[in-house]
Order: structure tokens, then sequence, then C-alpha cells
């Protein structure tokens, strides 16, 4: 028999008992959509199995019951109004939304349709509502991983576009943060002896900068502990700030080769966990912010070589210079300065002529210790190292120092106990420190206070690499500190250039501070500095500690009443005008002079001279045979003949041509009569320096 098919929304036809209705009564249950329908009022008069598991519980039914017997008020209100819209519609709708069930919320894609009863009113409607929340995560997490290869993909281009390190850092903190959703992300940097960590840049939630370094303390520090960096992979950390807020953390140790750098963190505002794929991302940001500072660090230190590149190439020209010009100017003031002390030696003091001849003497000394500056900036001149105490030398130069400075300001000496003994020479590394004085003086016209103080220091190798220049190991420290006007940073790269003054016009040389550096340099030795306007300068000069065992060579007392010399001198010097003061200085004092102006005249003299010749005194650089070669020819004809050099050449110089090192005696041009007697002296006793 044919019947007329049922309309689907009729009430009565829904719940009939006829075959077709069982057939799709077993089509919904077998589903795993939830599927129910609910009469006017709101009860559901029809679930299948799926729905009454979601809702009812297991072995539970949600038959007879209504939207309030499982969801909140706010709930019940949102379905209410859906339902109502559907039926009085007449039309199906697809809605996307968020259930919370049993406190879990779930995201659904629900379709509801009215359905009207036999007398064709609406009589509640139908509802399919299918769970798309693991498919909703998937599309959210394919999403967030695009996101977080564009990110990448951007910062690495930022990155390959060589901009500047700062804003490469801010850029990389902002993508990861917006990445993530949260607004506190930053880099962190150890300190030097890797036990805190430093803020180095990065975003911070408005408003909460103090919190959130705060939190960055109580995320990497055991308070007050060391920093915890001893984790490769990202790590999932807790933290509780100042004011109680917690907060959850993902922090990447960011490493530069075989050294840590320090920590890249991200931090949410409330507690929750981080995805593989936001680890991957933190941990890749981390990985090319390392290569940044790779970079940055390799560039900045190719720029530093290039600087002391350039640097070295404007010492070694003006050195060039310098050294040149030292010899013939050397000699010229010895002849001077002779020939002074000769004209002083037939007036009284109280004569004007003495007097004036008093003022030849100083410009003569003035002009020399120019020429030594000269030398000593360039690191050229001849040093005489040995093992000596810093610390005595401090404090022989103090009275000196104070009368120096003068009453305005403060000197305050802090020498430290069981101070390790230095390798230099006394005599430069005290110039080191009276230009150092002289310089902060000049930096306290209305006073102020002056800190000179030592320490032992060791320093690693870690440290040393940040310092160009700086050798790793023991030093002993010298630290000159004033309250002076300061230097702004724009000119510490400049302030021991030769000739670079801040000084008024006449007021300075601009070879002070680069003396400094060029005796500091060539005693193997560093020197910083540390200045801020309106904040003093503190210098800070590092020599190297003396080998253990080493003992400090005794210092001679210079004698103060002239001897009678005996012996007879062989002299050999190219210009004339030198020789012949040499000659009449010796003379004068006793010793019998053989002059020669070059090595075949000495070696003829040698060979007729049939008495003894105690002494060699000759030039070093000289046309055709050099002094250390006609000493060695010399010496194997008279064995017992000591040698003394003089020269007014610099130290490498000296070297070239065999005329260096302990085991040689030297007189430095220029040089006065009483110099010259004494070295004699103390050749022709001793044989040797």
């Amino acid at each position: 028999m044919n019947s007329k098919p049922k309309d689907p929304t009729d009430e009565t036809a829904l719940f009939e008992d006829t075959a077709s209705n069982r057939l799709l009564r077993d089509v919904i249950d077998g589903l795993e959509e939830l599927v129910f329908v609910k009469d006017i009022d709101g009860r559901y008069i029809l679930t299948n199995p799926a729905f009454d598991r979601a809702l009812a519980g297991a072995g539970a039914t949600a038959l007879g019951r209504a939207d309030g017997d499982y969801f909140g008020p706010e709930a019940v209100s949102y379905f209410r109004e859906q339902d109502l819209g559907v039926v009085e519609s007449g039309k199906r709708r697809l809605i996307d939304e968020v259930v919370e069930i049993h406190g879990v919320p779930r995201n659904f894609r629900t379709t509801k349709a009215p359905y009207s009863g036999s007398d064709g009113k609406a009589a509640g409607i139908i509802g399919v509502a299918r769970d798309v929340t693991e498919q909703m995560r998937a599309s959210e997490a394919l999403l967030a991983r695009a996101d977080h290869q564009q990110t990448l993909a951007e910062l690495g281009q930022l990155a390959l576009r060589q901009g500047e390190l700062p804003a490469l850092i801010r850029t990389t903190t902002e993508r990861v943060a917006r990445s993530l959703g949260i607004t506190t992300c930053g880099l962190f940097e150890l300190d030097a002896d890797f036990k805190r960590l430093r803020y180095v840049a990065g975003i911070e939630e408005p408003g909460t900068e103090a919190r959130a370094r705060d939190a960055a303390n109580c995320v990497h520090l055991e308070k007050p502990g060391p920093a915890d960096c001893g984790f490769a992979a990202p790590r999932s950390c807790n933290s509780c700030a100042a004011d109680g807020v917690s907060a959850s953390g993902l922090c990447v140790l960011v490493q530069l080769g075989d050294r840590p750098f320090g920590v890249f963190r991200a931090l949410a505002p409330a507690p929750r966990e981080f995805t593989a794929d936001e680890r991957h991302l933190v941990q890749s940001a981390a990985n090319l912010l390392a290569l940044a500072i790779q970079r940055r660090s390799a560039e900045d230190a190719l720029r530093a070589s290039e600087e002391q590149l350039r640097h070295s190439q404007k010492m070694e020209a003006v050195g060039q210079l310098a050294g040149g010009v030292a010899h013939d100017f050397n000699n010229l003031l010895t002849v001077i300065g002779g020939y002074t002390d000769f004209m002083s030696d037939g007036f009284r003091p109280e004569d004007p002529a003495y007097q004036d001849l008093a003022v030849v003497r100083q410009a003569v000394t003035r002009a020399a210790s120019l020429t030594r500056q000269l030398l000593a900036f360039s690191r050229r001149q001849v040093l005489q190292p040995r093992v000596f105490d810093l610390n005595v030398a401090v404090r022989d130069m103090e009275k000196m120092l104070r009368r120096l400075i003068g009453e305005d300001i403060a000197l305050r000496t802090e020498p430290a106990e069981d101070l390790w003994r230095v390798v230099g020479d006394p005599t430069q590394v005290e110039q080191v420190l009276l230009n150092l004085v002289v310089n902060a003086r000049d930096a306290m016209p209305h006073g102020g206070s002056l800190v000179v103080s030592t320490s032992n220091v060791t320093m690693t190798a870690d440290v040393a690499r940040r310092s160009p220049g700086m050798q790793p190991g023991e030093h002993v420290l010298l630290r000159v500190a004033d309250t002076g006007c300061g230097i702004p940073r724009e000119l510490h790269a400049r302030i021991f250039d030769p000739f670079f003054t801040t000084k008024e016009k006449g007021k300075g040389t601009g070879l002070g501070l680069s003396t400094v550096y060029g005796i500091v340099k060539q005693t193997g030795g560093y020197i910083g500095v540390e200045s801020e306007p309106g904040r003093g300068t503190t210098f800070q000069v590092y020599l190297p500690r003396a080998p253990e065992g080493a003992r400090e060579a005794p210092v001679e007392t210079p004698e103060t009443t002239p001897q009678s010399g005996r012996g007879t001198v062989l002299l050999v010097e190219d210009e004339d005008s030198l020789r012949i003061l040499c000659s009449r200085v010796l003379r004068r004092q006793g010793y019998e002079v053989l002059e020669a102006r070059h090595g075949g005249e000495a070696l003829l003299l040698c060979e007729r001279h049939s008495g003894h010749l105690h002494l060699l005194l000759t030039d070093v650089i000289m046309p055709g045979m050099s002094g250390p070669e006609l000493a060695r020819r010399l010496t194997a004809l008279r064995p017992a003949m000591k040698v003394l050099f003089m020269s007014g050449y610099t130290d490498d110089a000296l070297l070239a041509h065999g005329a260096a090192g302990d085991s040689i005696d030297l007189l430095n041009k220029p040089y006065t009569a009483a110099g010259l007697l004494e070295k004699v002296r103390k050749v022709l006793r001793n044989g040797g320096p």
C-alpha cells in the first residue's frame, strides 16, 4: 500500500515506530556527531549515545532534561537565544561555537533546524553538533608553524641586510612575542665572571618594566646565586615577580661557539605550556641572534684590528721619522750640552754668564726629553727593564707628585699588600705615573681629589679578548683616578694619538698620553680608560708580573765625587764635534784617549798601539763598519778590552746592528759629561751592565 512520505519535521512522524524510523534511529545512534532534538520548551526529546556521553556521562541519558542541567546561566541564555532564532526564522543555521563541557572548552560546528508538529506549528529544533576541537587545533598549529617560518625567514633576511644589532634584537623579540601571543621577550647577557645576567634589549609589557626585570632575575637566578645557564635545549621555567604575579617562561641558551653569551627568554604573564613548534621558534630565534652577535663581534674585531693596524702604521711612520731625527738631533744636543758644561765650569754660580748657560742647559734637557717622548709613543726608545716593586716606585715619587699637583688637589695613595713584582724600566714607569698625574692635575683646575692605587689582577682569556691588545695572565694594576672634568666617550679612541690634545693652544704638546701609551705597550702591558664628562677619569695601567722567583736588581748609587780615570780608551766616533767633545771630557778626567773617525782607522790604531787598550768606546752606526762589527774584530785581537757602545738611535735600530740586549753596555745620547764618565768607570770596573 502506497503512502504519502511523511514530513521529517512533523513531530508525530518523527516518533512513529516504523521500519524507516528504526533505520533512521540506528543511523543516528551510530554517528559520532552529537545529535539532539529539543521541544519548544528546550527539553531534550531525542538524543543519540554520543550526545548522552558528552553531556550526561557514560550510561546516562539527557532525555527529558534541559540545558540548565548541564550548563551555566550564561550558556543557557546563549542556547535559548540561538534556538528561538532558528524557530522564528524557520531556517536552518550553521553555528561555530565554543562550548564548555564539564569545565573544558570545546569547539563545535553545530547545525540547527526547526521542526513542526502535526498542527503545522513550530514544535522545537533538530541539532547536529560536530566536535572540531582537534581539527581546529591542528589548523591553528599549521597556521602558527607557517607564521613561525615566515617570522624566521623575515628575521633571517633582516640579519643578512647587516642592520644594527640592537635593532635586530628588538625586532626579533617583537616578532617572537607576537607569534607566541606574549608581551615580554628579551635577551640577557652574562657578565664577565659568568655569575649575573644583564638585560640587553627586548620588549616588556607597558607599565611592568620593573616587574619583568625582577622576573628575569627570578627566572635565571637562584636568588642571589649564580646564573643558571647549564642547559642546551629550550627549558620551561616558572617565575614569580616582585608583585607576586605568576609567570611562565621559555629560556634558551645563546651560545657563541664554545662560549655562552647569555639567555633568550620569552615570558608569558600567566602559567602556560609551550608547544614543540613554539620551542623551535624560540630556539631558532636564539640561534639567529647568536649568529648575528658572532658576526658583529667579528666585524668589531676586524674594525679594531684595522684601526690597530692604521695606528701601528701611523706610529711606524712617525717612529721612522723620529728615529731618523733622533740620531743627528741627539748628537747635536750632546755637543751643545757638553760645551755648555765646559763653559759653566769657568764661571761662579752667581755670575750672569753662568745663569745664561744654565738656561741653555735647561733647554738642552727639555729638547732631550722631547726626543725621548717622540721615541716613547712610537715604542722605539731604548728600555732598561728589570724586576722592581711598583709600590716602592709610587712611594718614592709621592712627595714630588704632591708638589706637582699643588695644595688644591688631595692626593691619596692606596698600595696593595703583597703586591707582585713587575718587569719594566722603572724610570719609564715613573714617567707613566708622572704623565698621568699631570694629566689629572690639568683636568682639575679648581681642585679635586686624586687616587693612585695598586693591586694584583689576573686577566682571563675571555676578558682579555674583549680588550684588544690585552694579554691574559697575571698583572699588576696601577690605577690613577681623578674627579676632574672627564673625557667625552667619542674622544676615548683618540686620546693616545700623538699631538692630540683637548687643552687650549699653547698649553699642551699632545705627547703626554701618547708617551704613556708607548711606554706601556713597549713594556708589554695594557692601558685602559674609563671617563665621562663631569664624572672624572680613571686610567688603568696593567704591567706584566715578574716570573716566579725573579729578584730585584740592586740599584746602584751614582758617585757624587768625580774620580780620576786610569787606562787607555779607544774612541771611535764619525761625528767630529762629538768625538772632540768626548775626547776632551775623558782626557780632563785622566784617561789616555786614542781617536778614530771610523772602524778602519780604529783597527789601524789598535795594530800600531803597543800598550794596553782598556776600553773601546764606539758609536753603533757608522759609515762602512758598524760598532758591533768593529768590537768583534778588536776583541779578537784584544780579548781583555772592555766595550761600551754609544748611540742616539732607537732600540730596534740597535737590535738590527747587534747592539741590543742585557749583555751589551750602552750609553744613550744625548749624555752629559758626568753621565759619560760614570758609565766609563762602571764598565771598566765591572765589565758589564
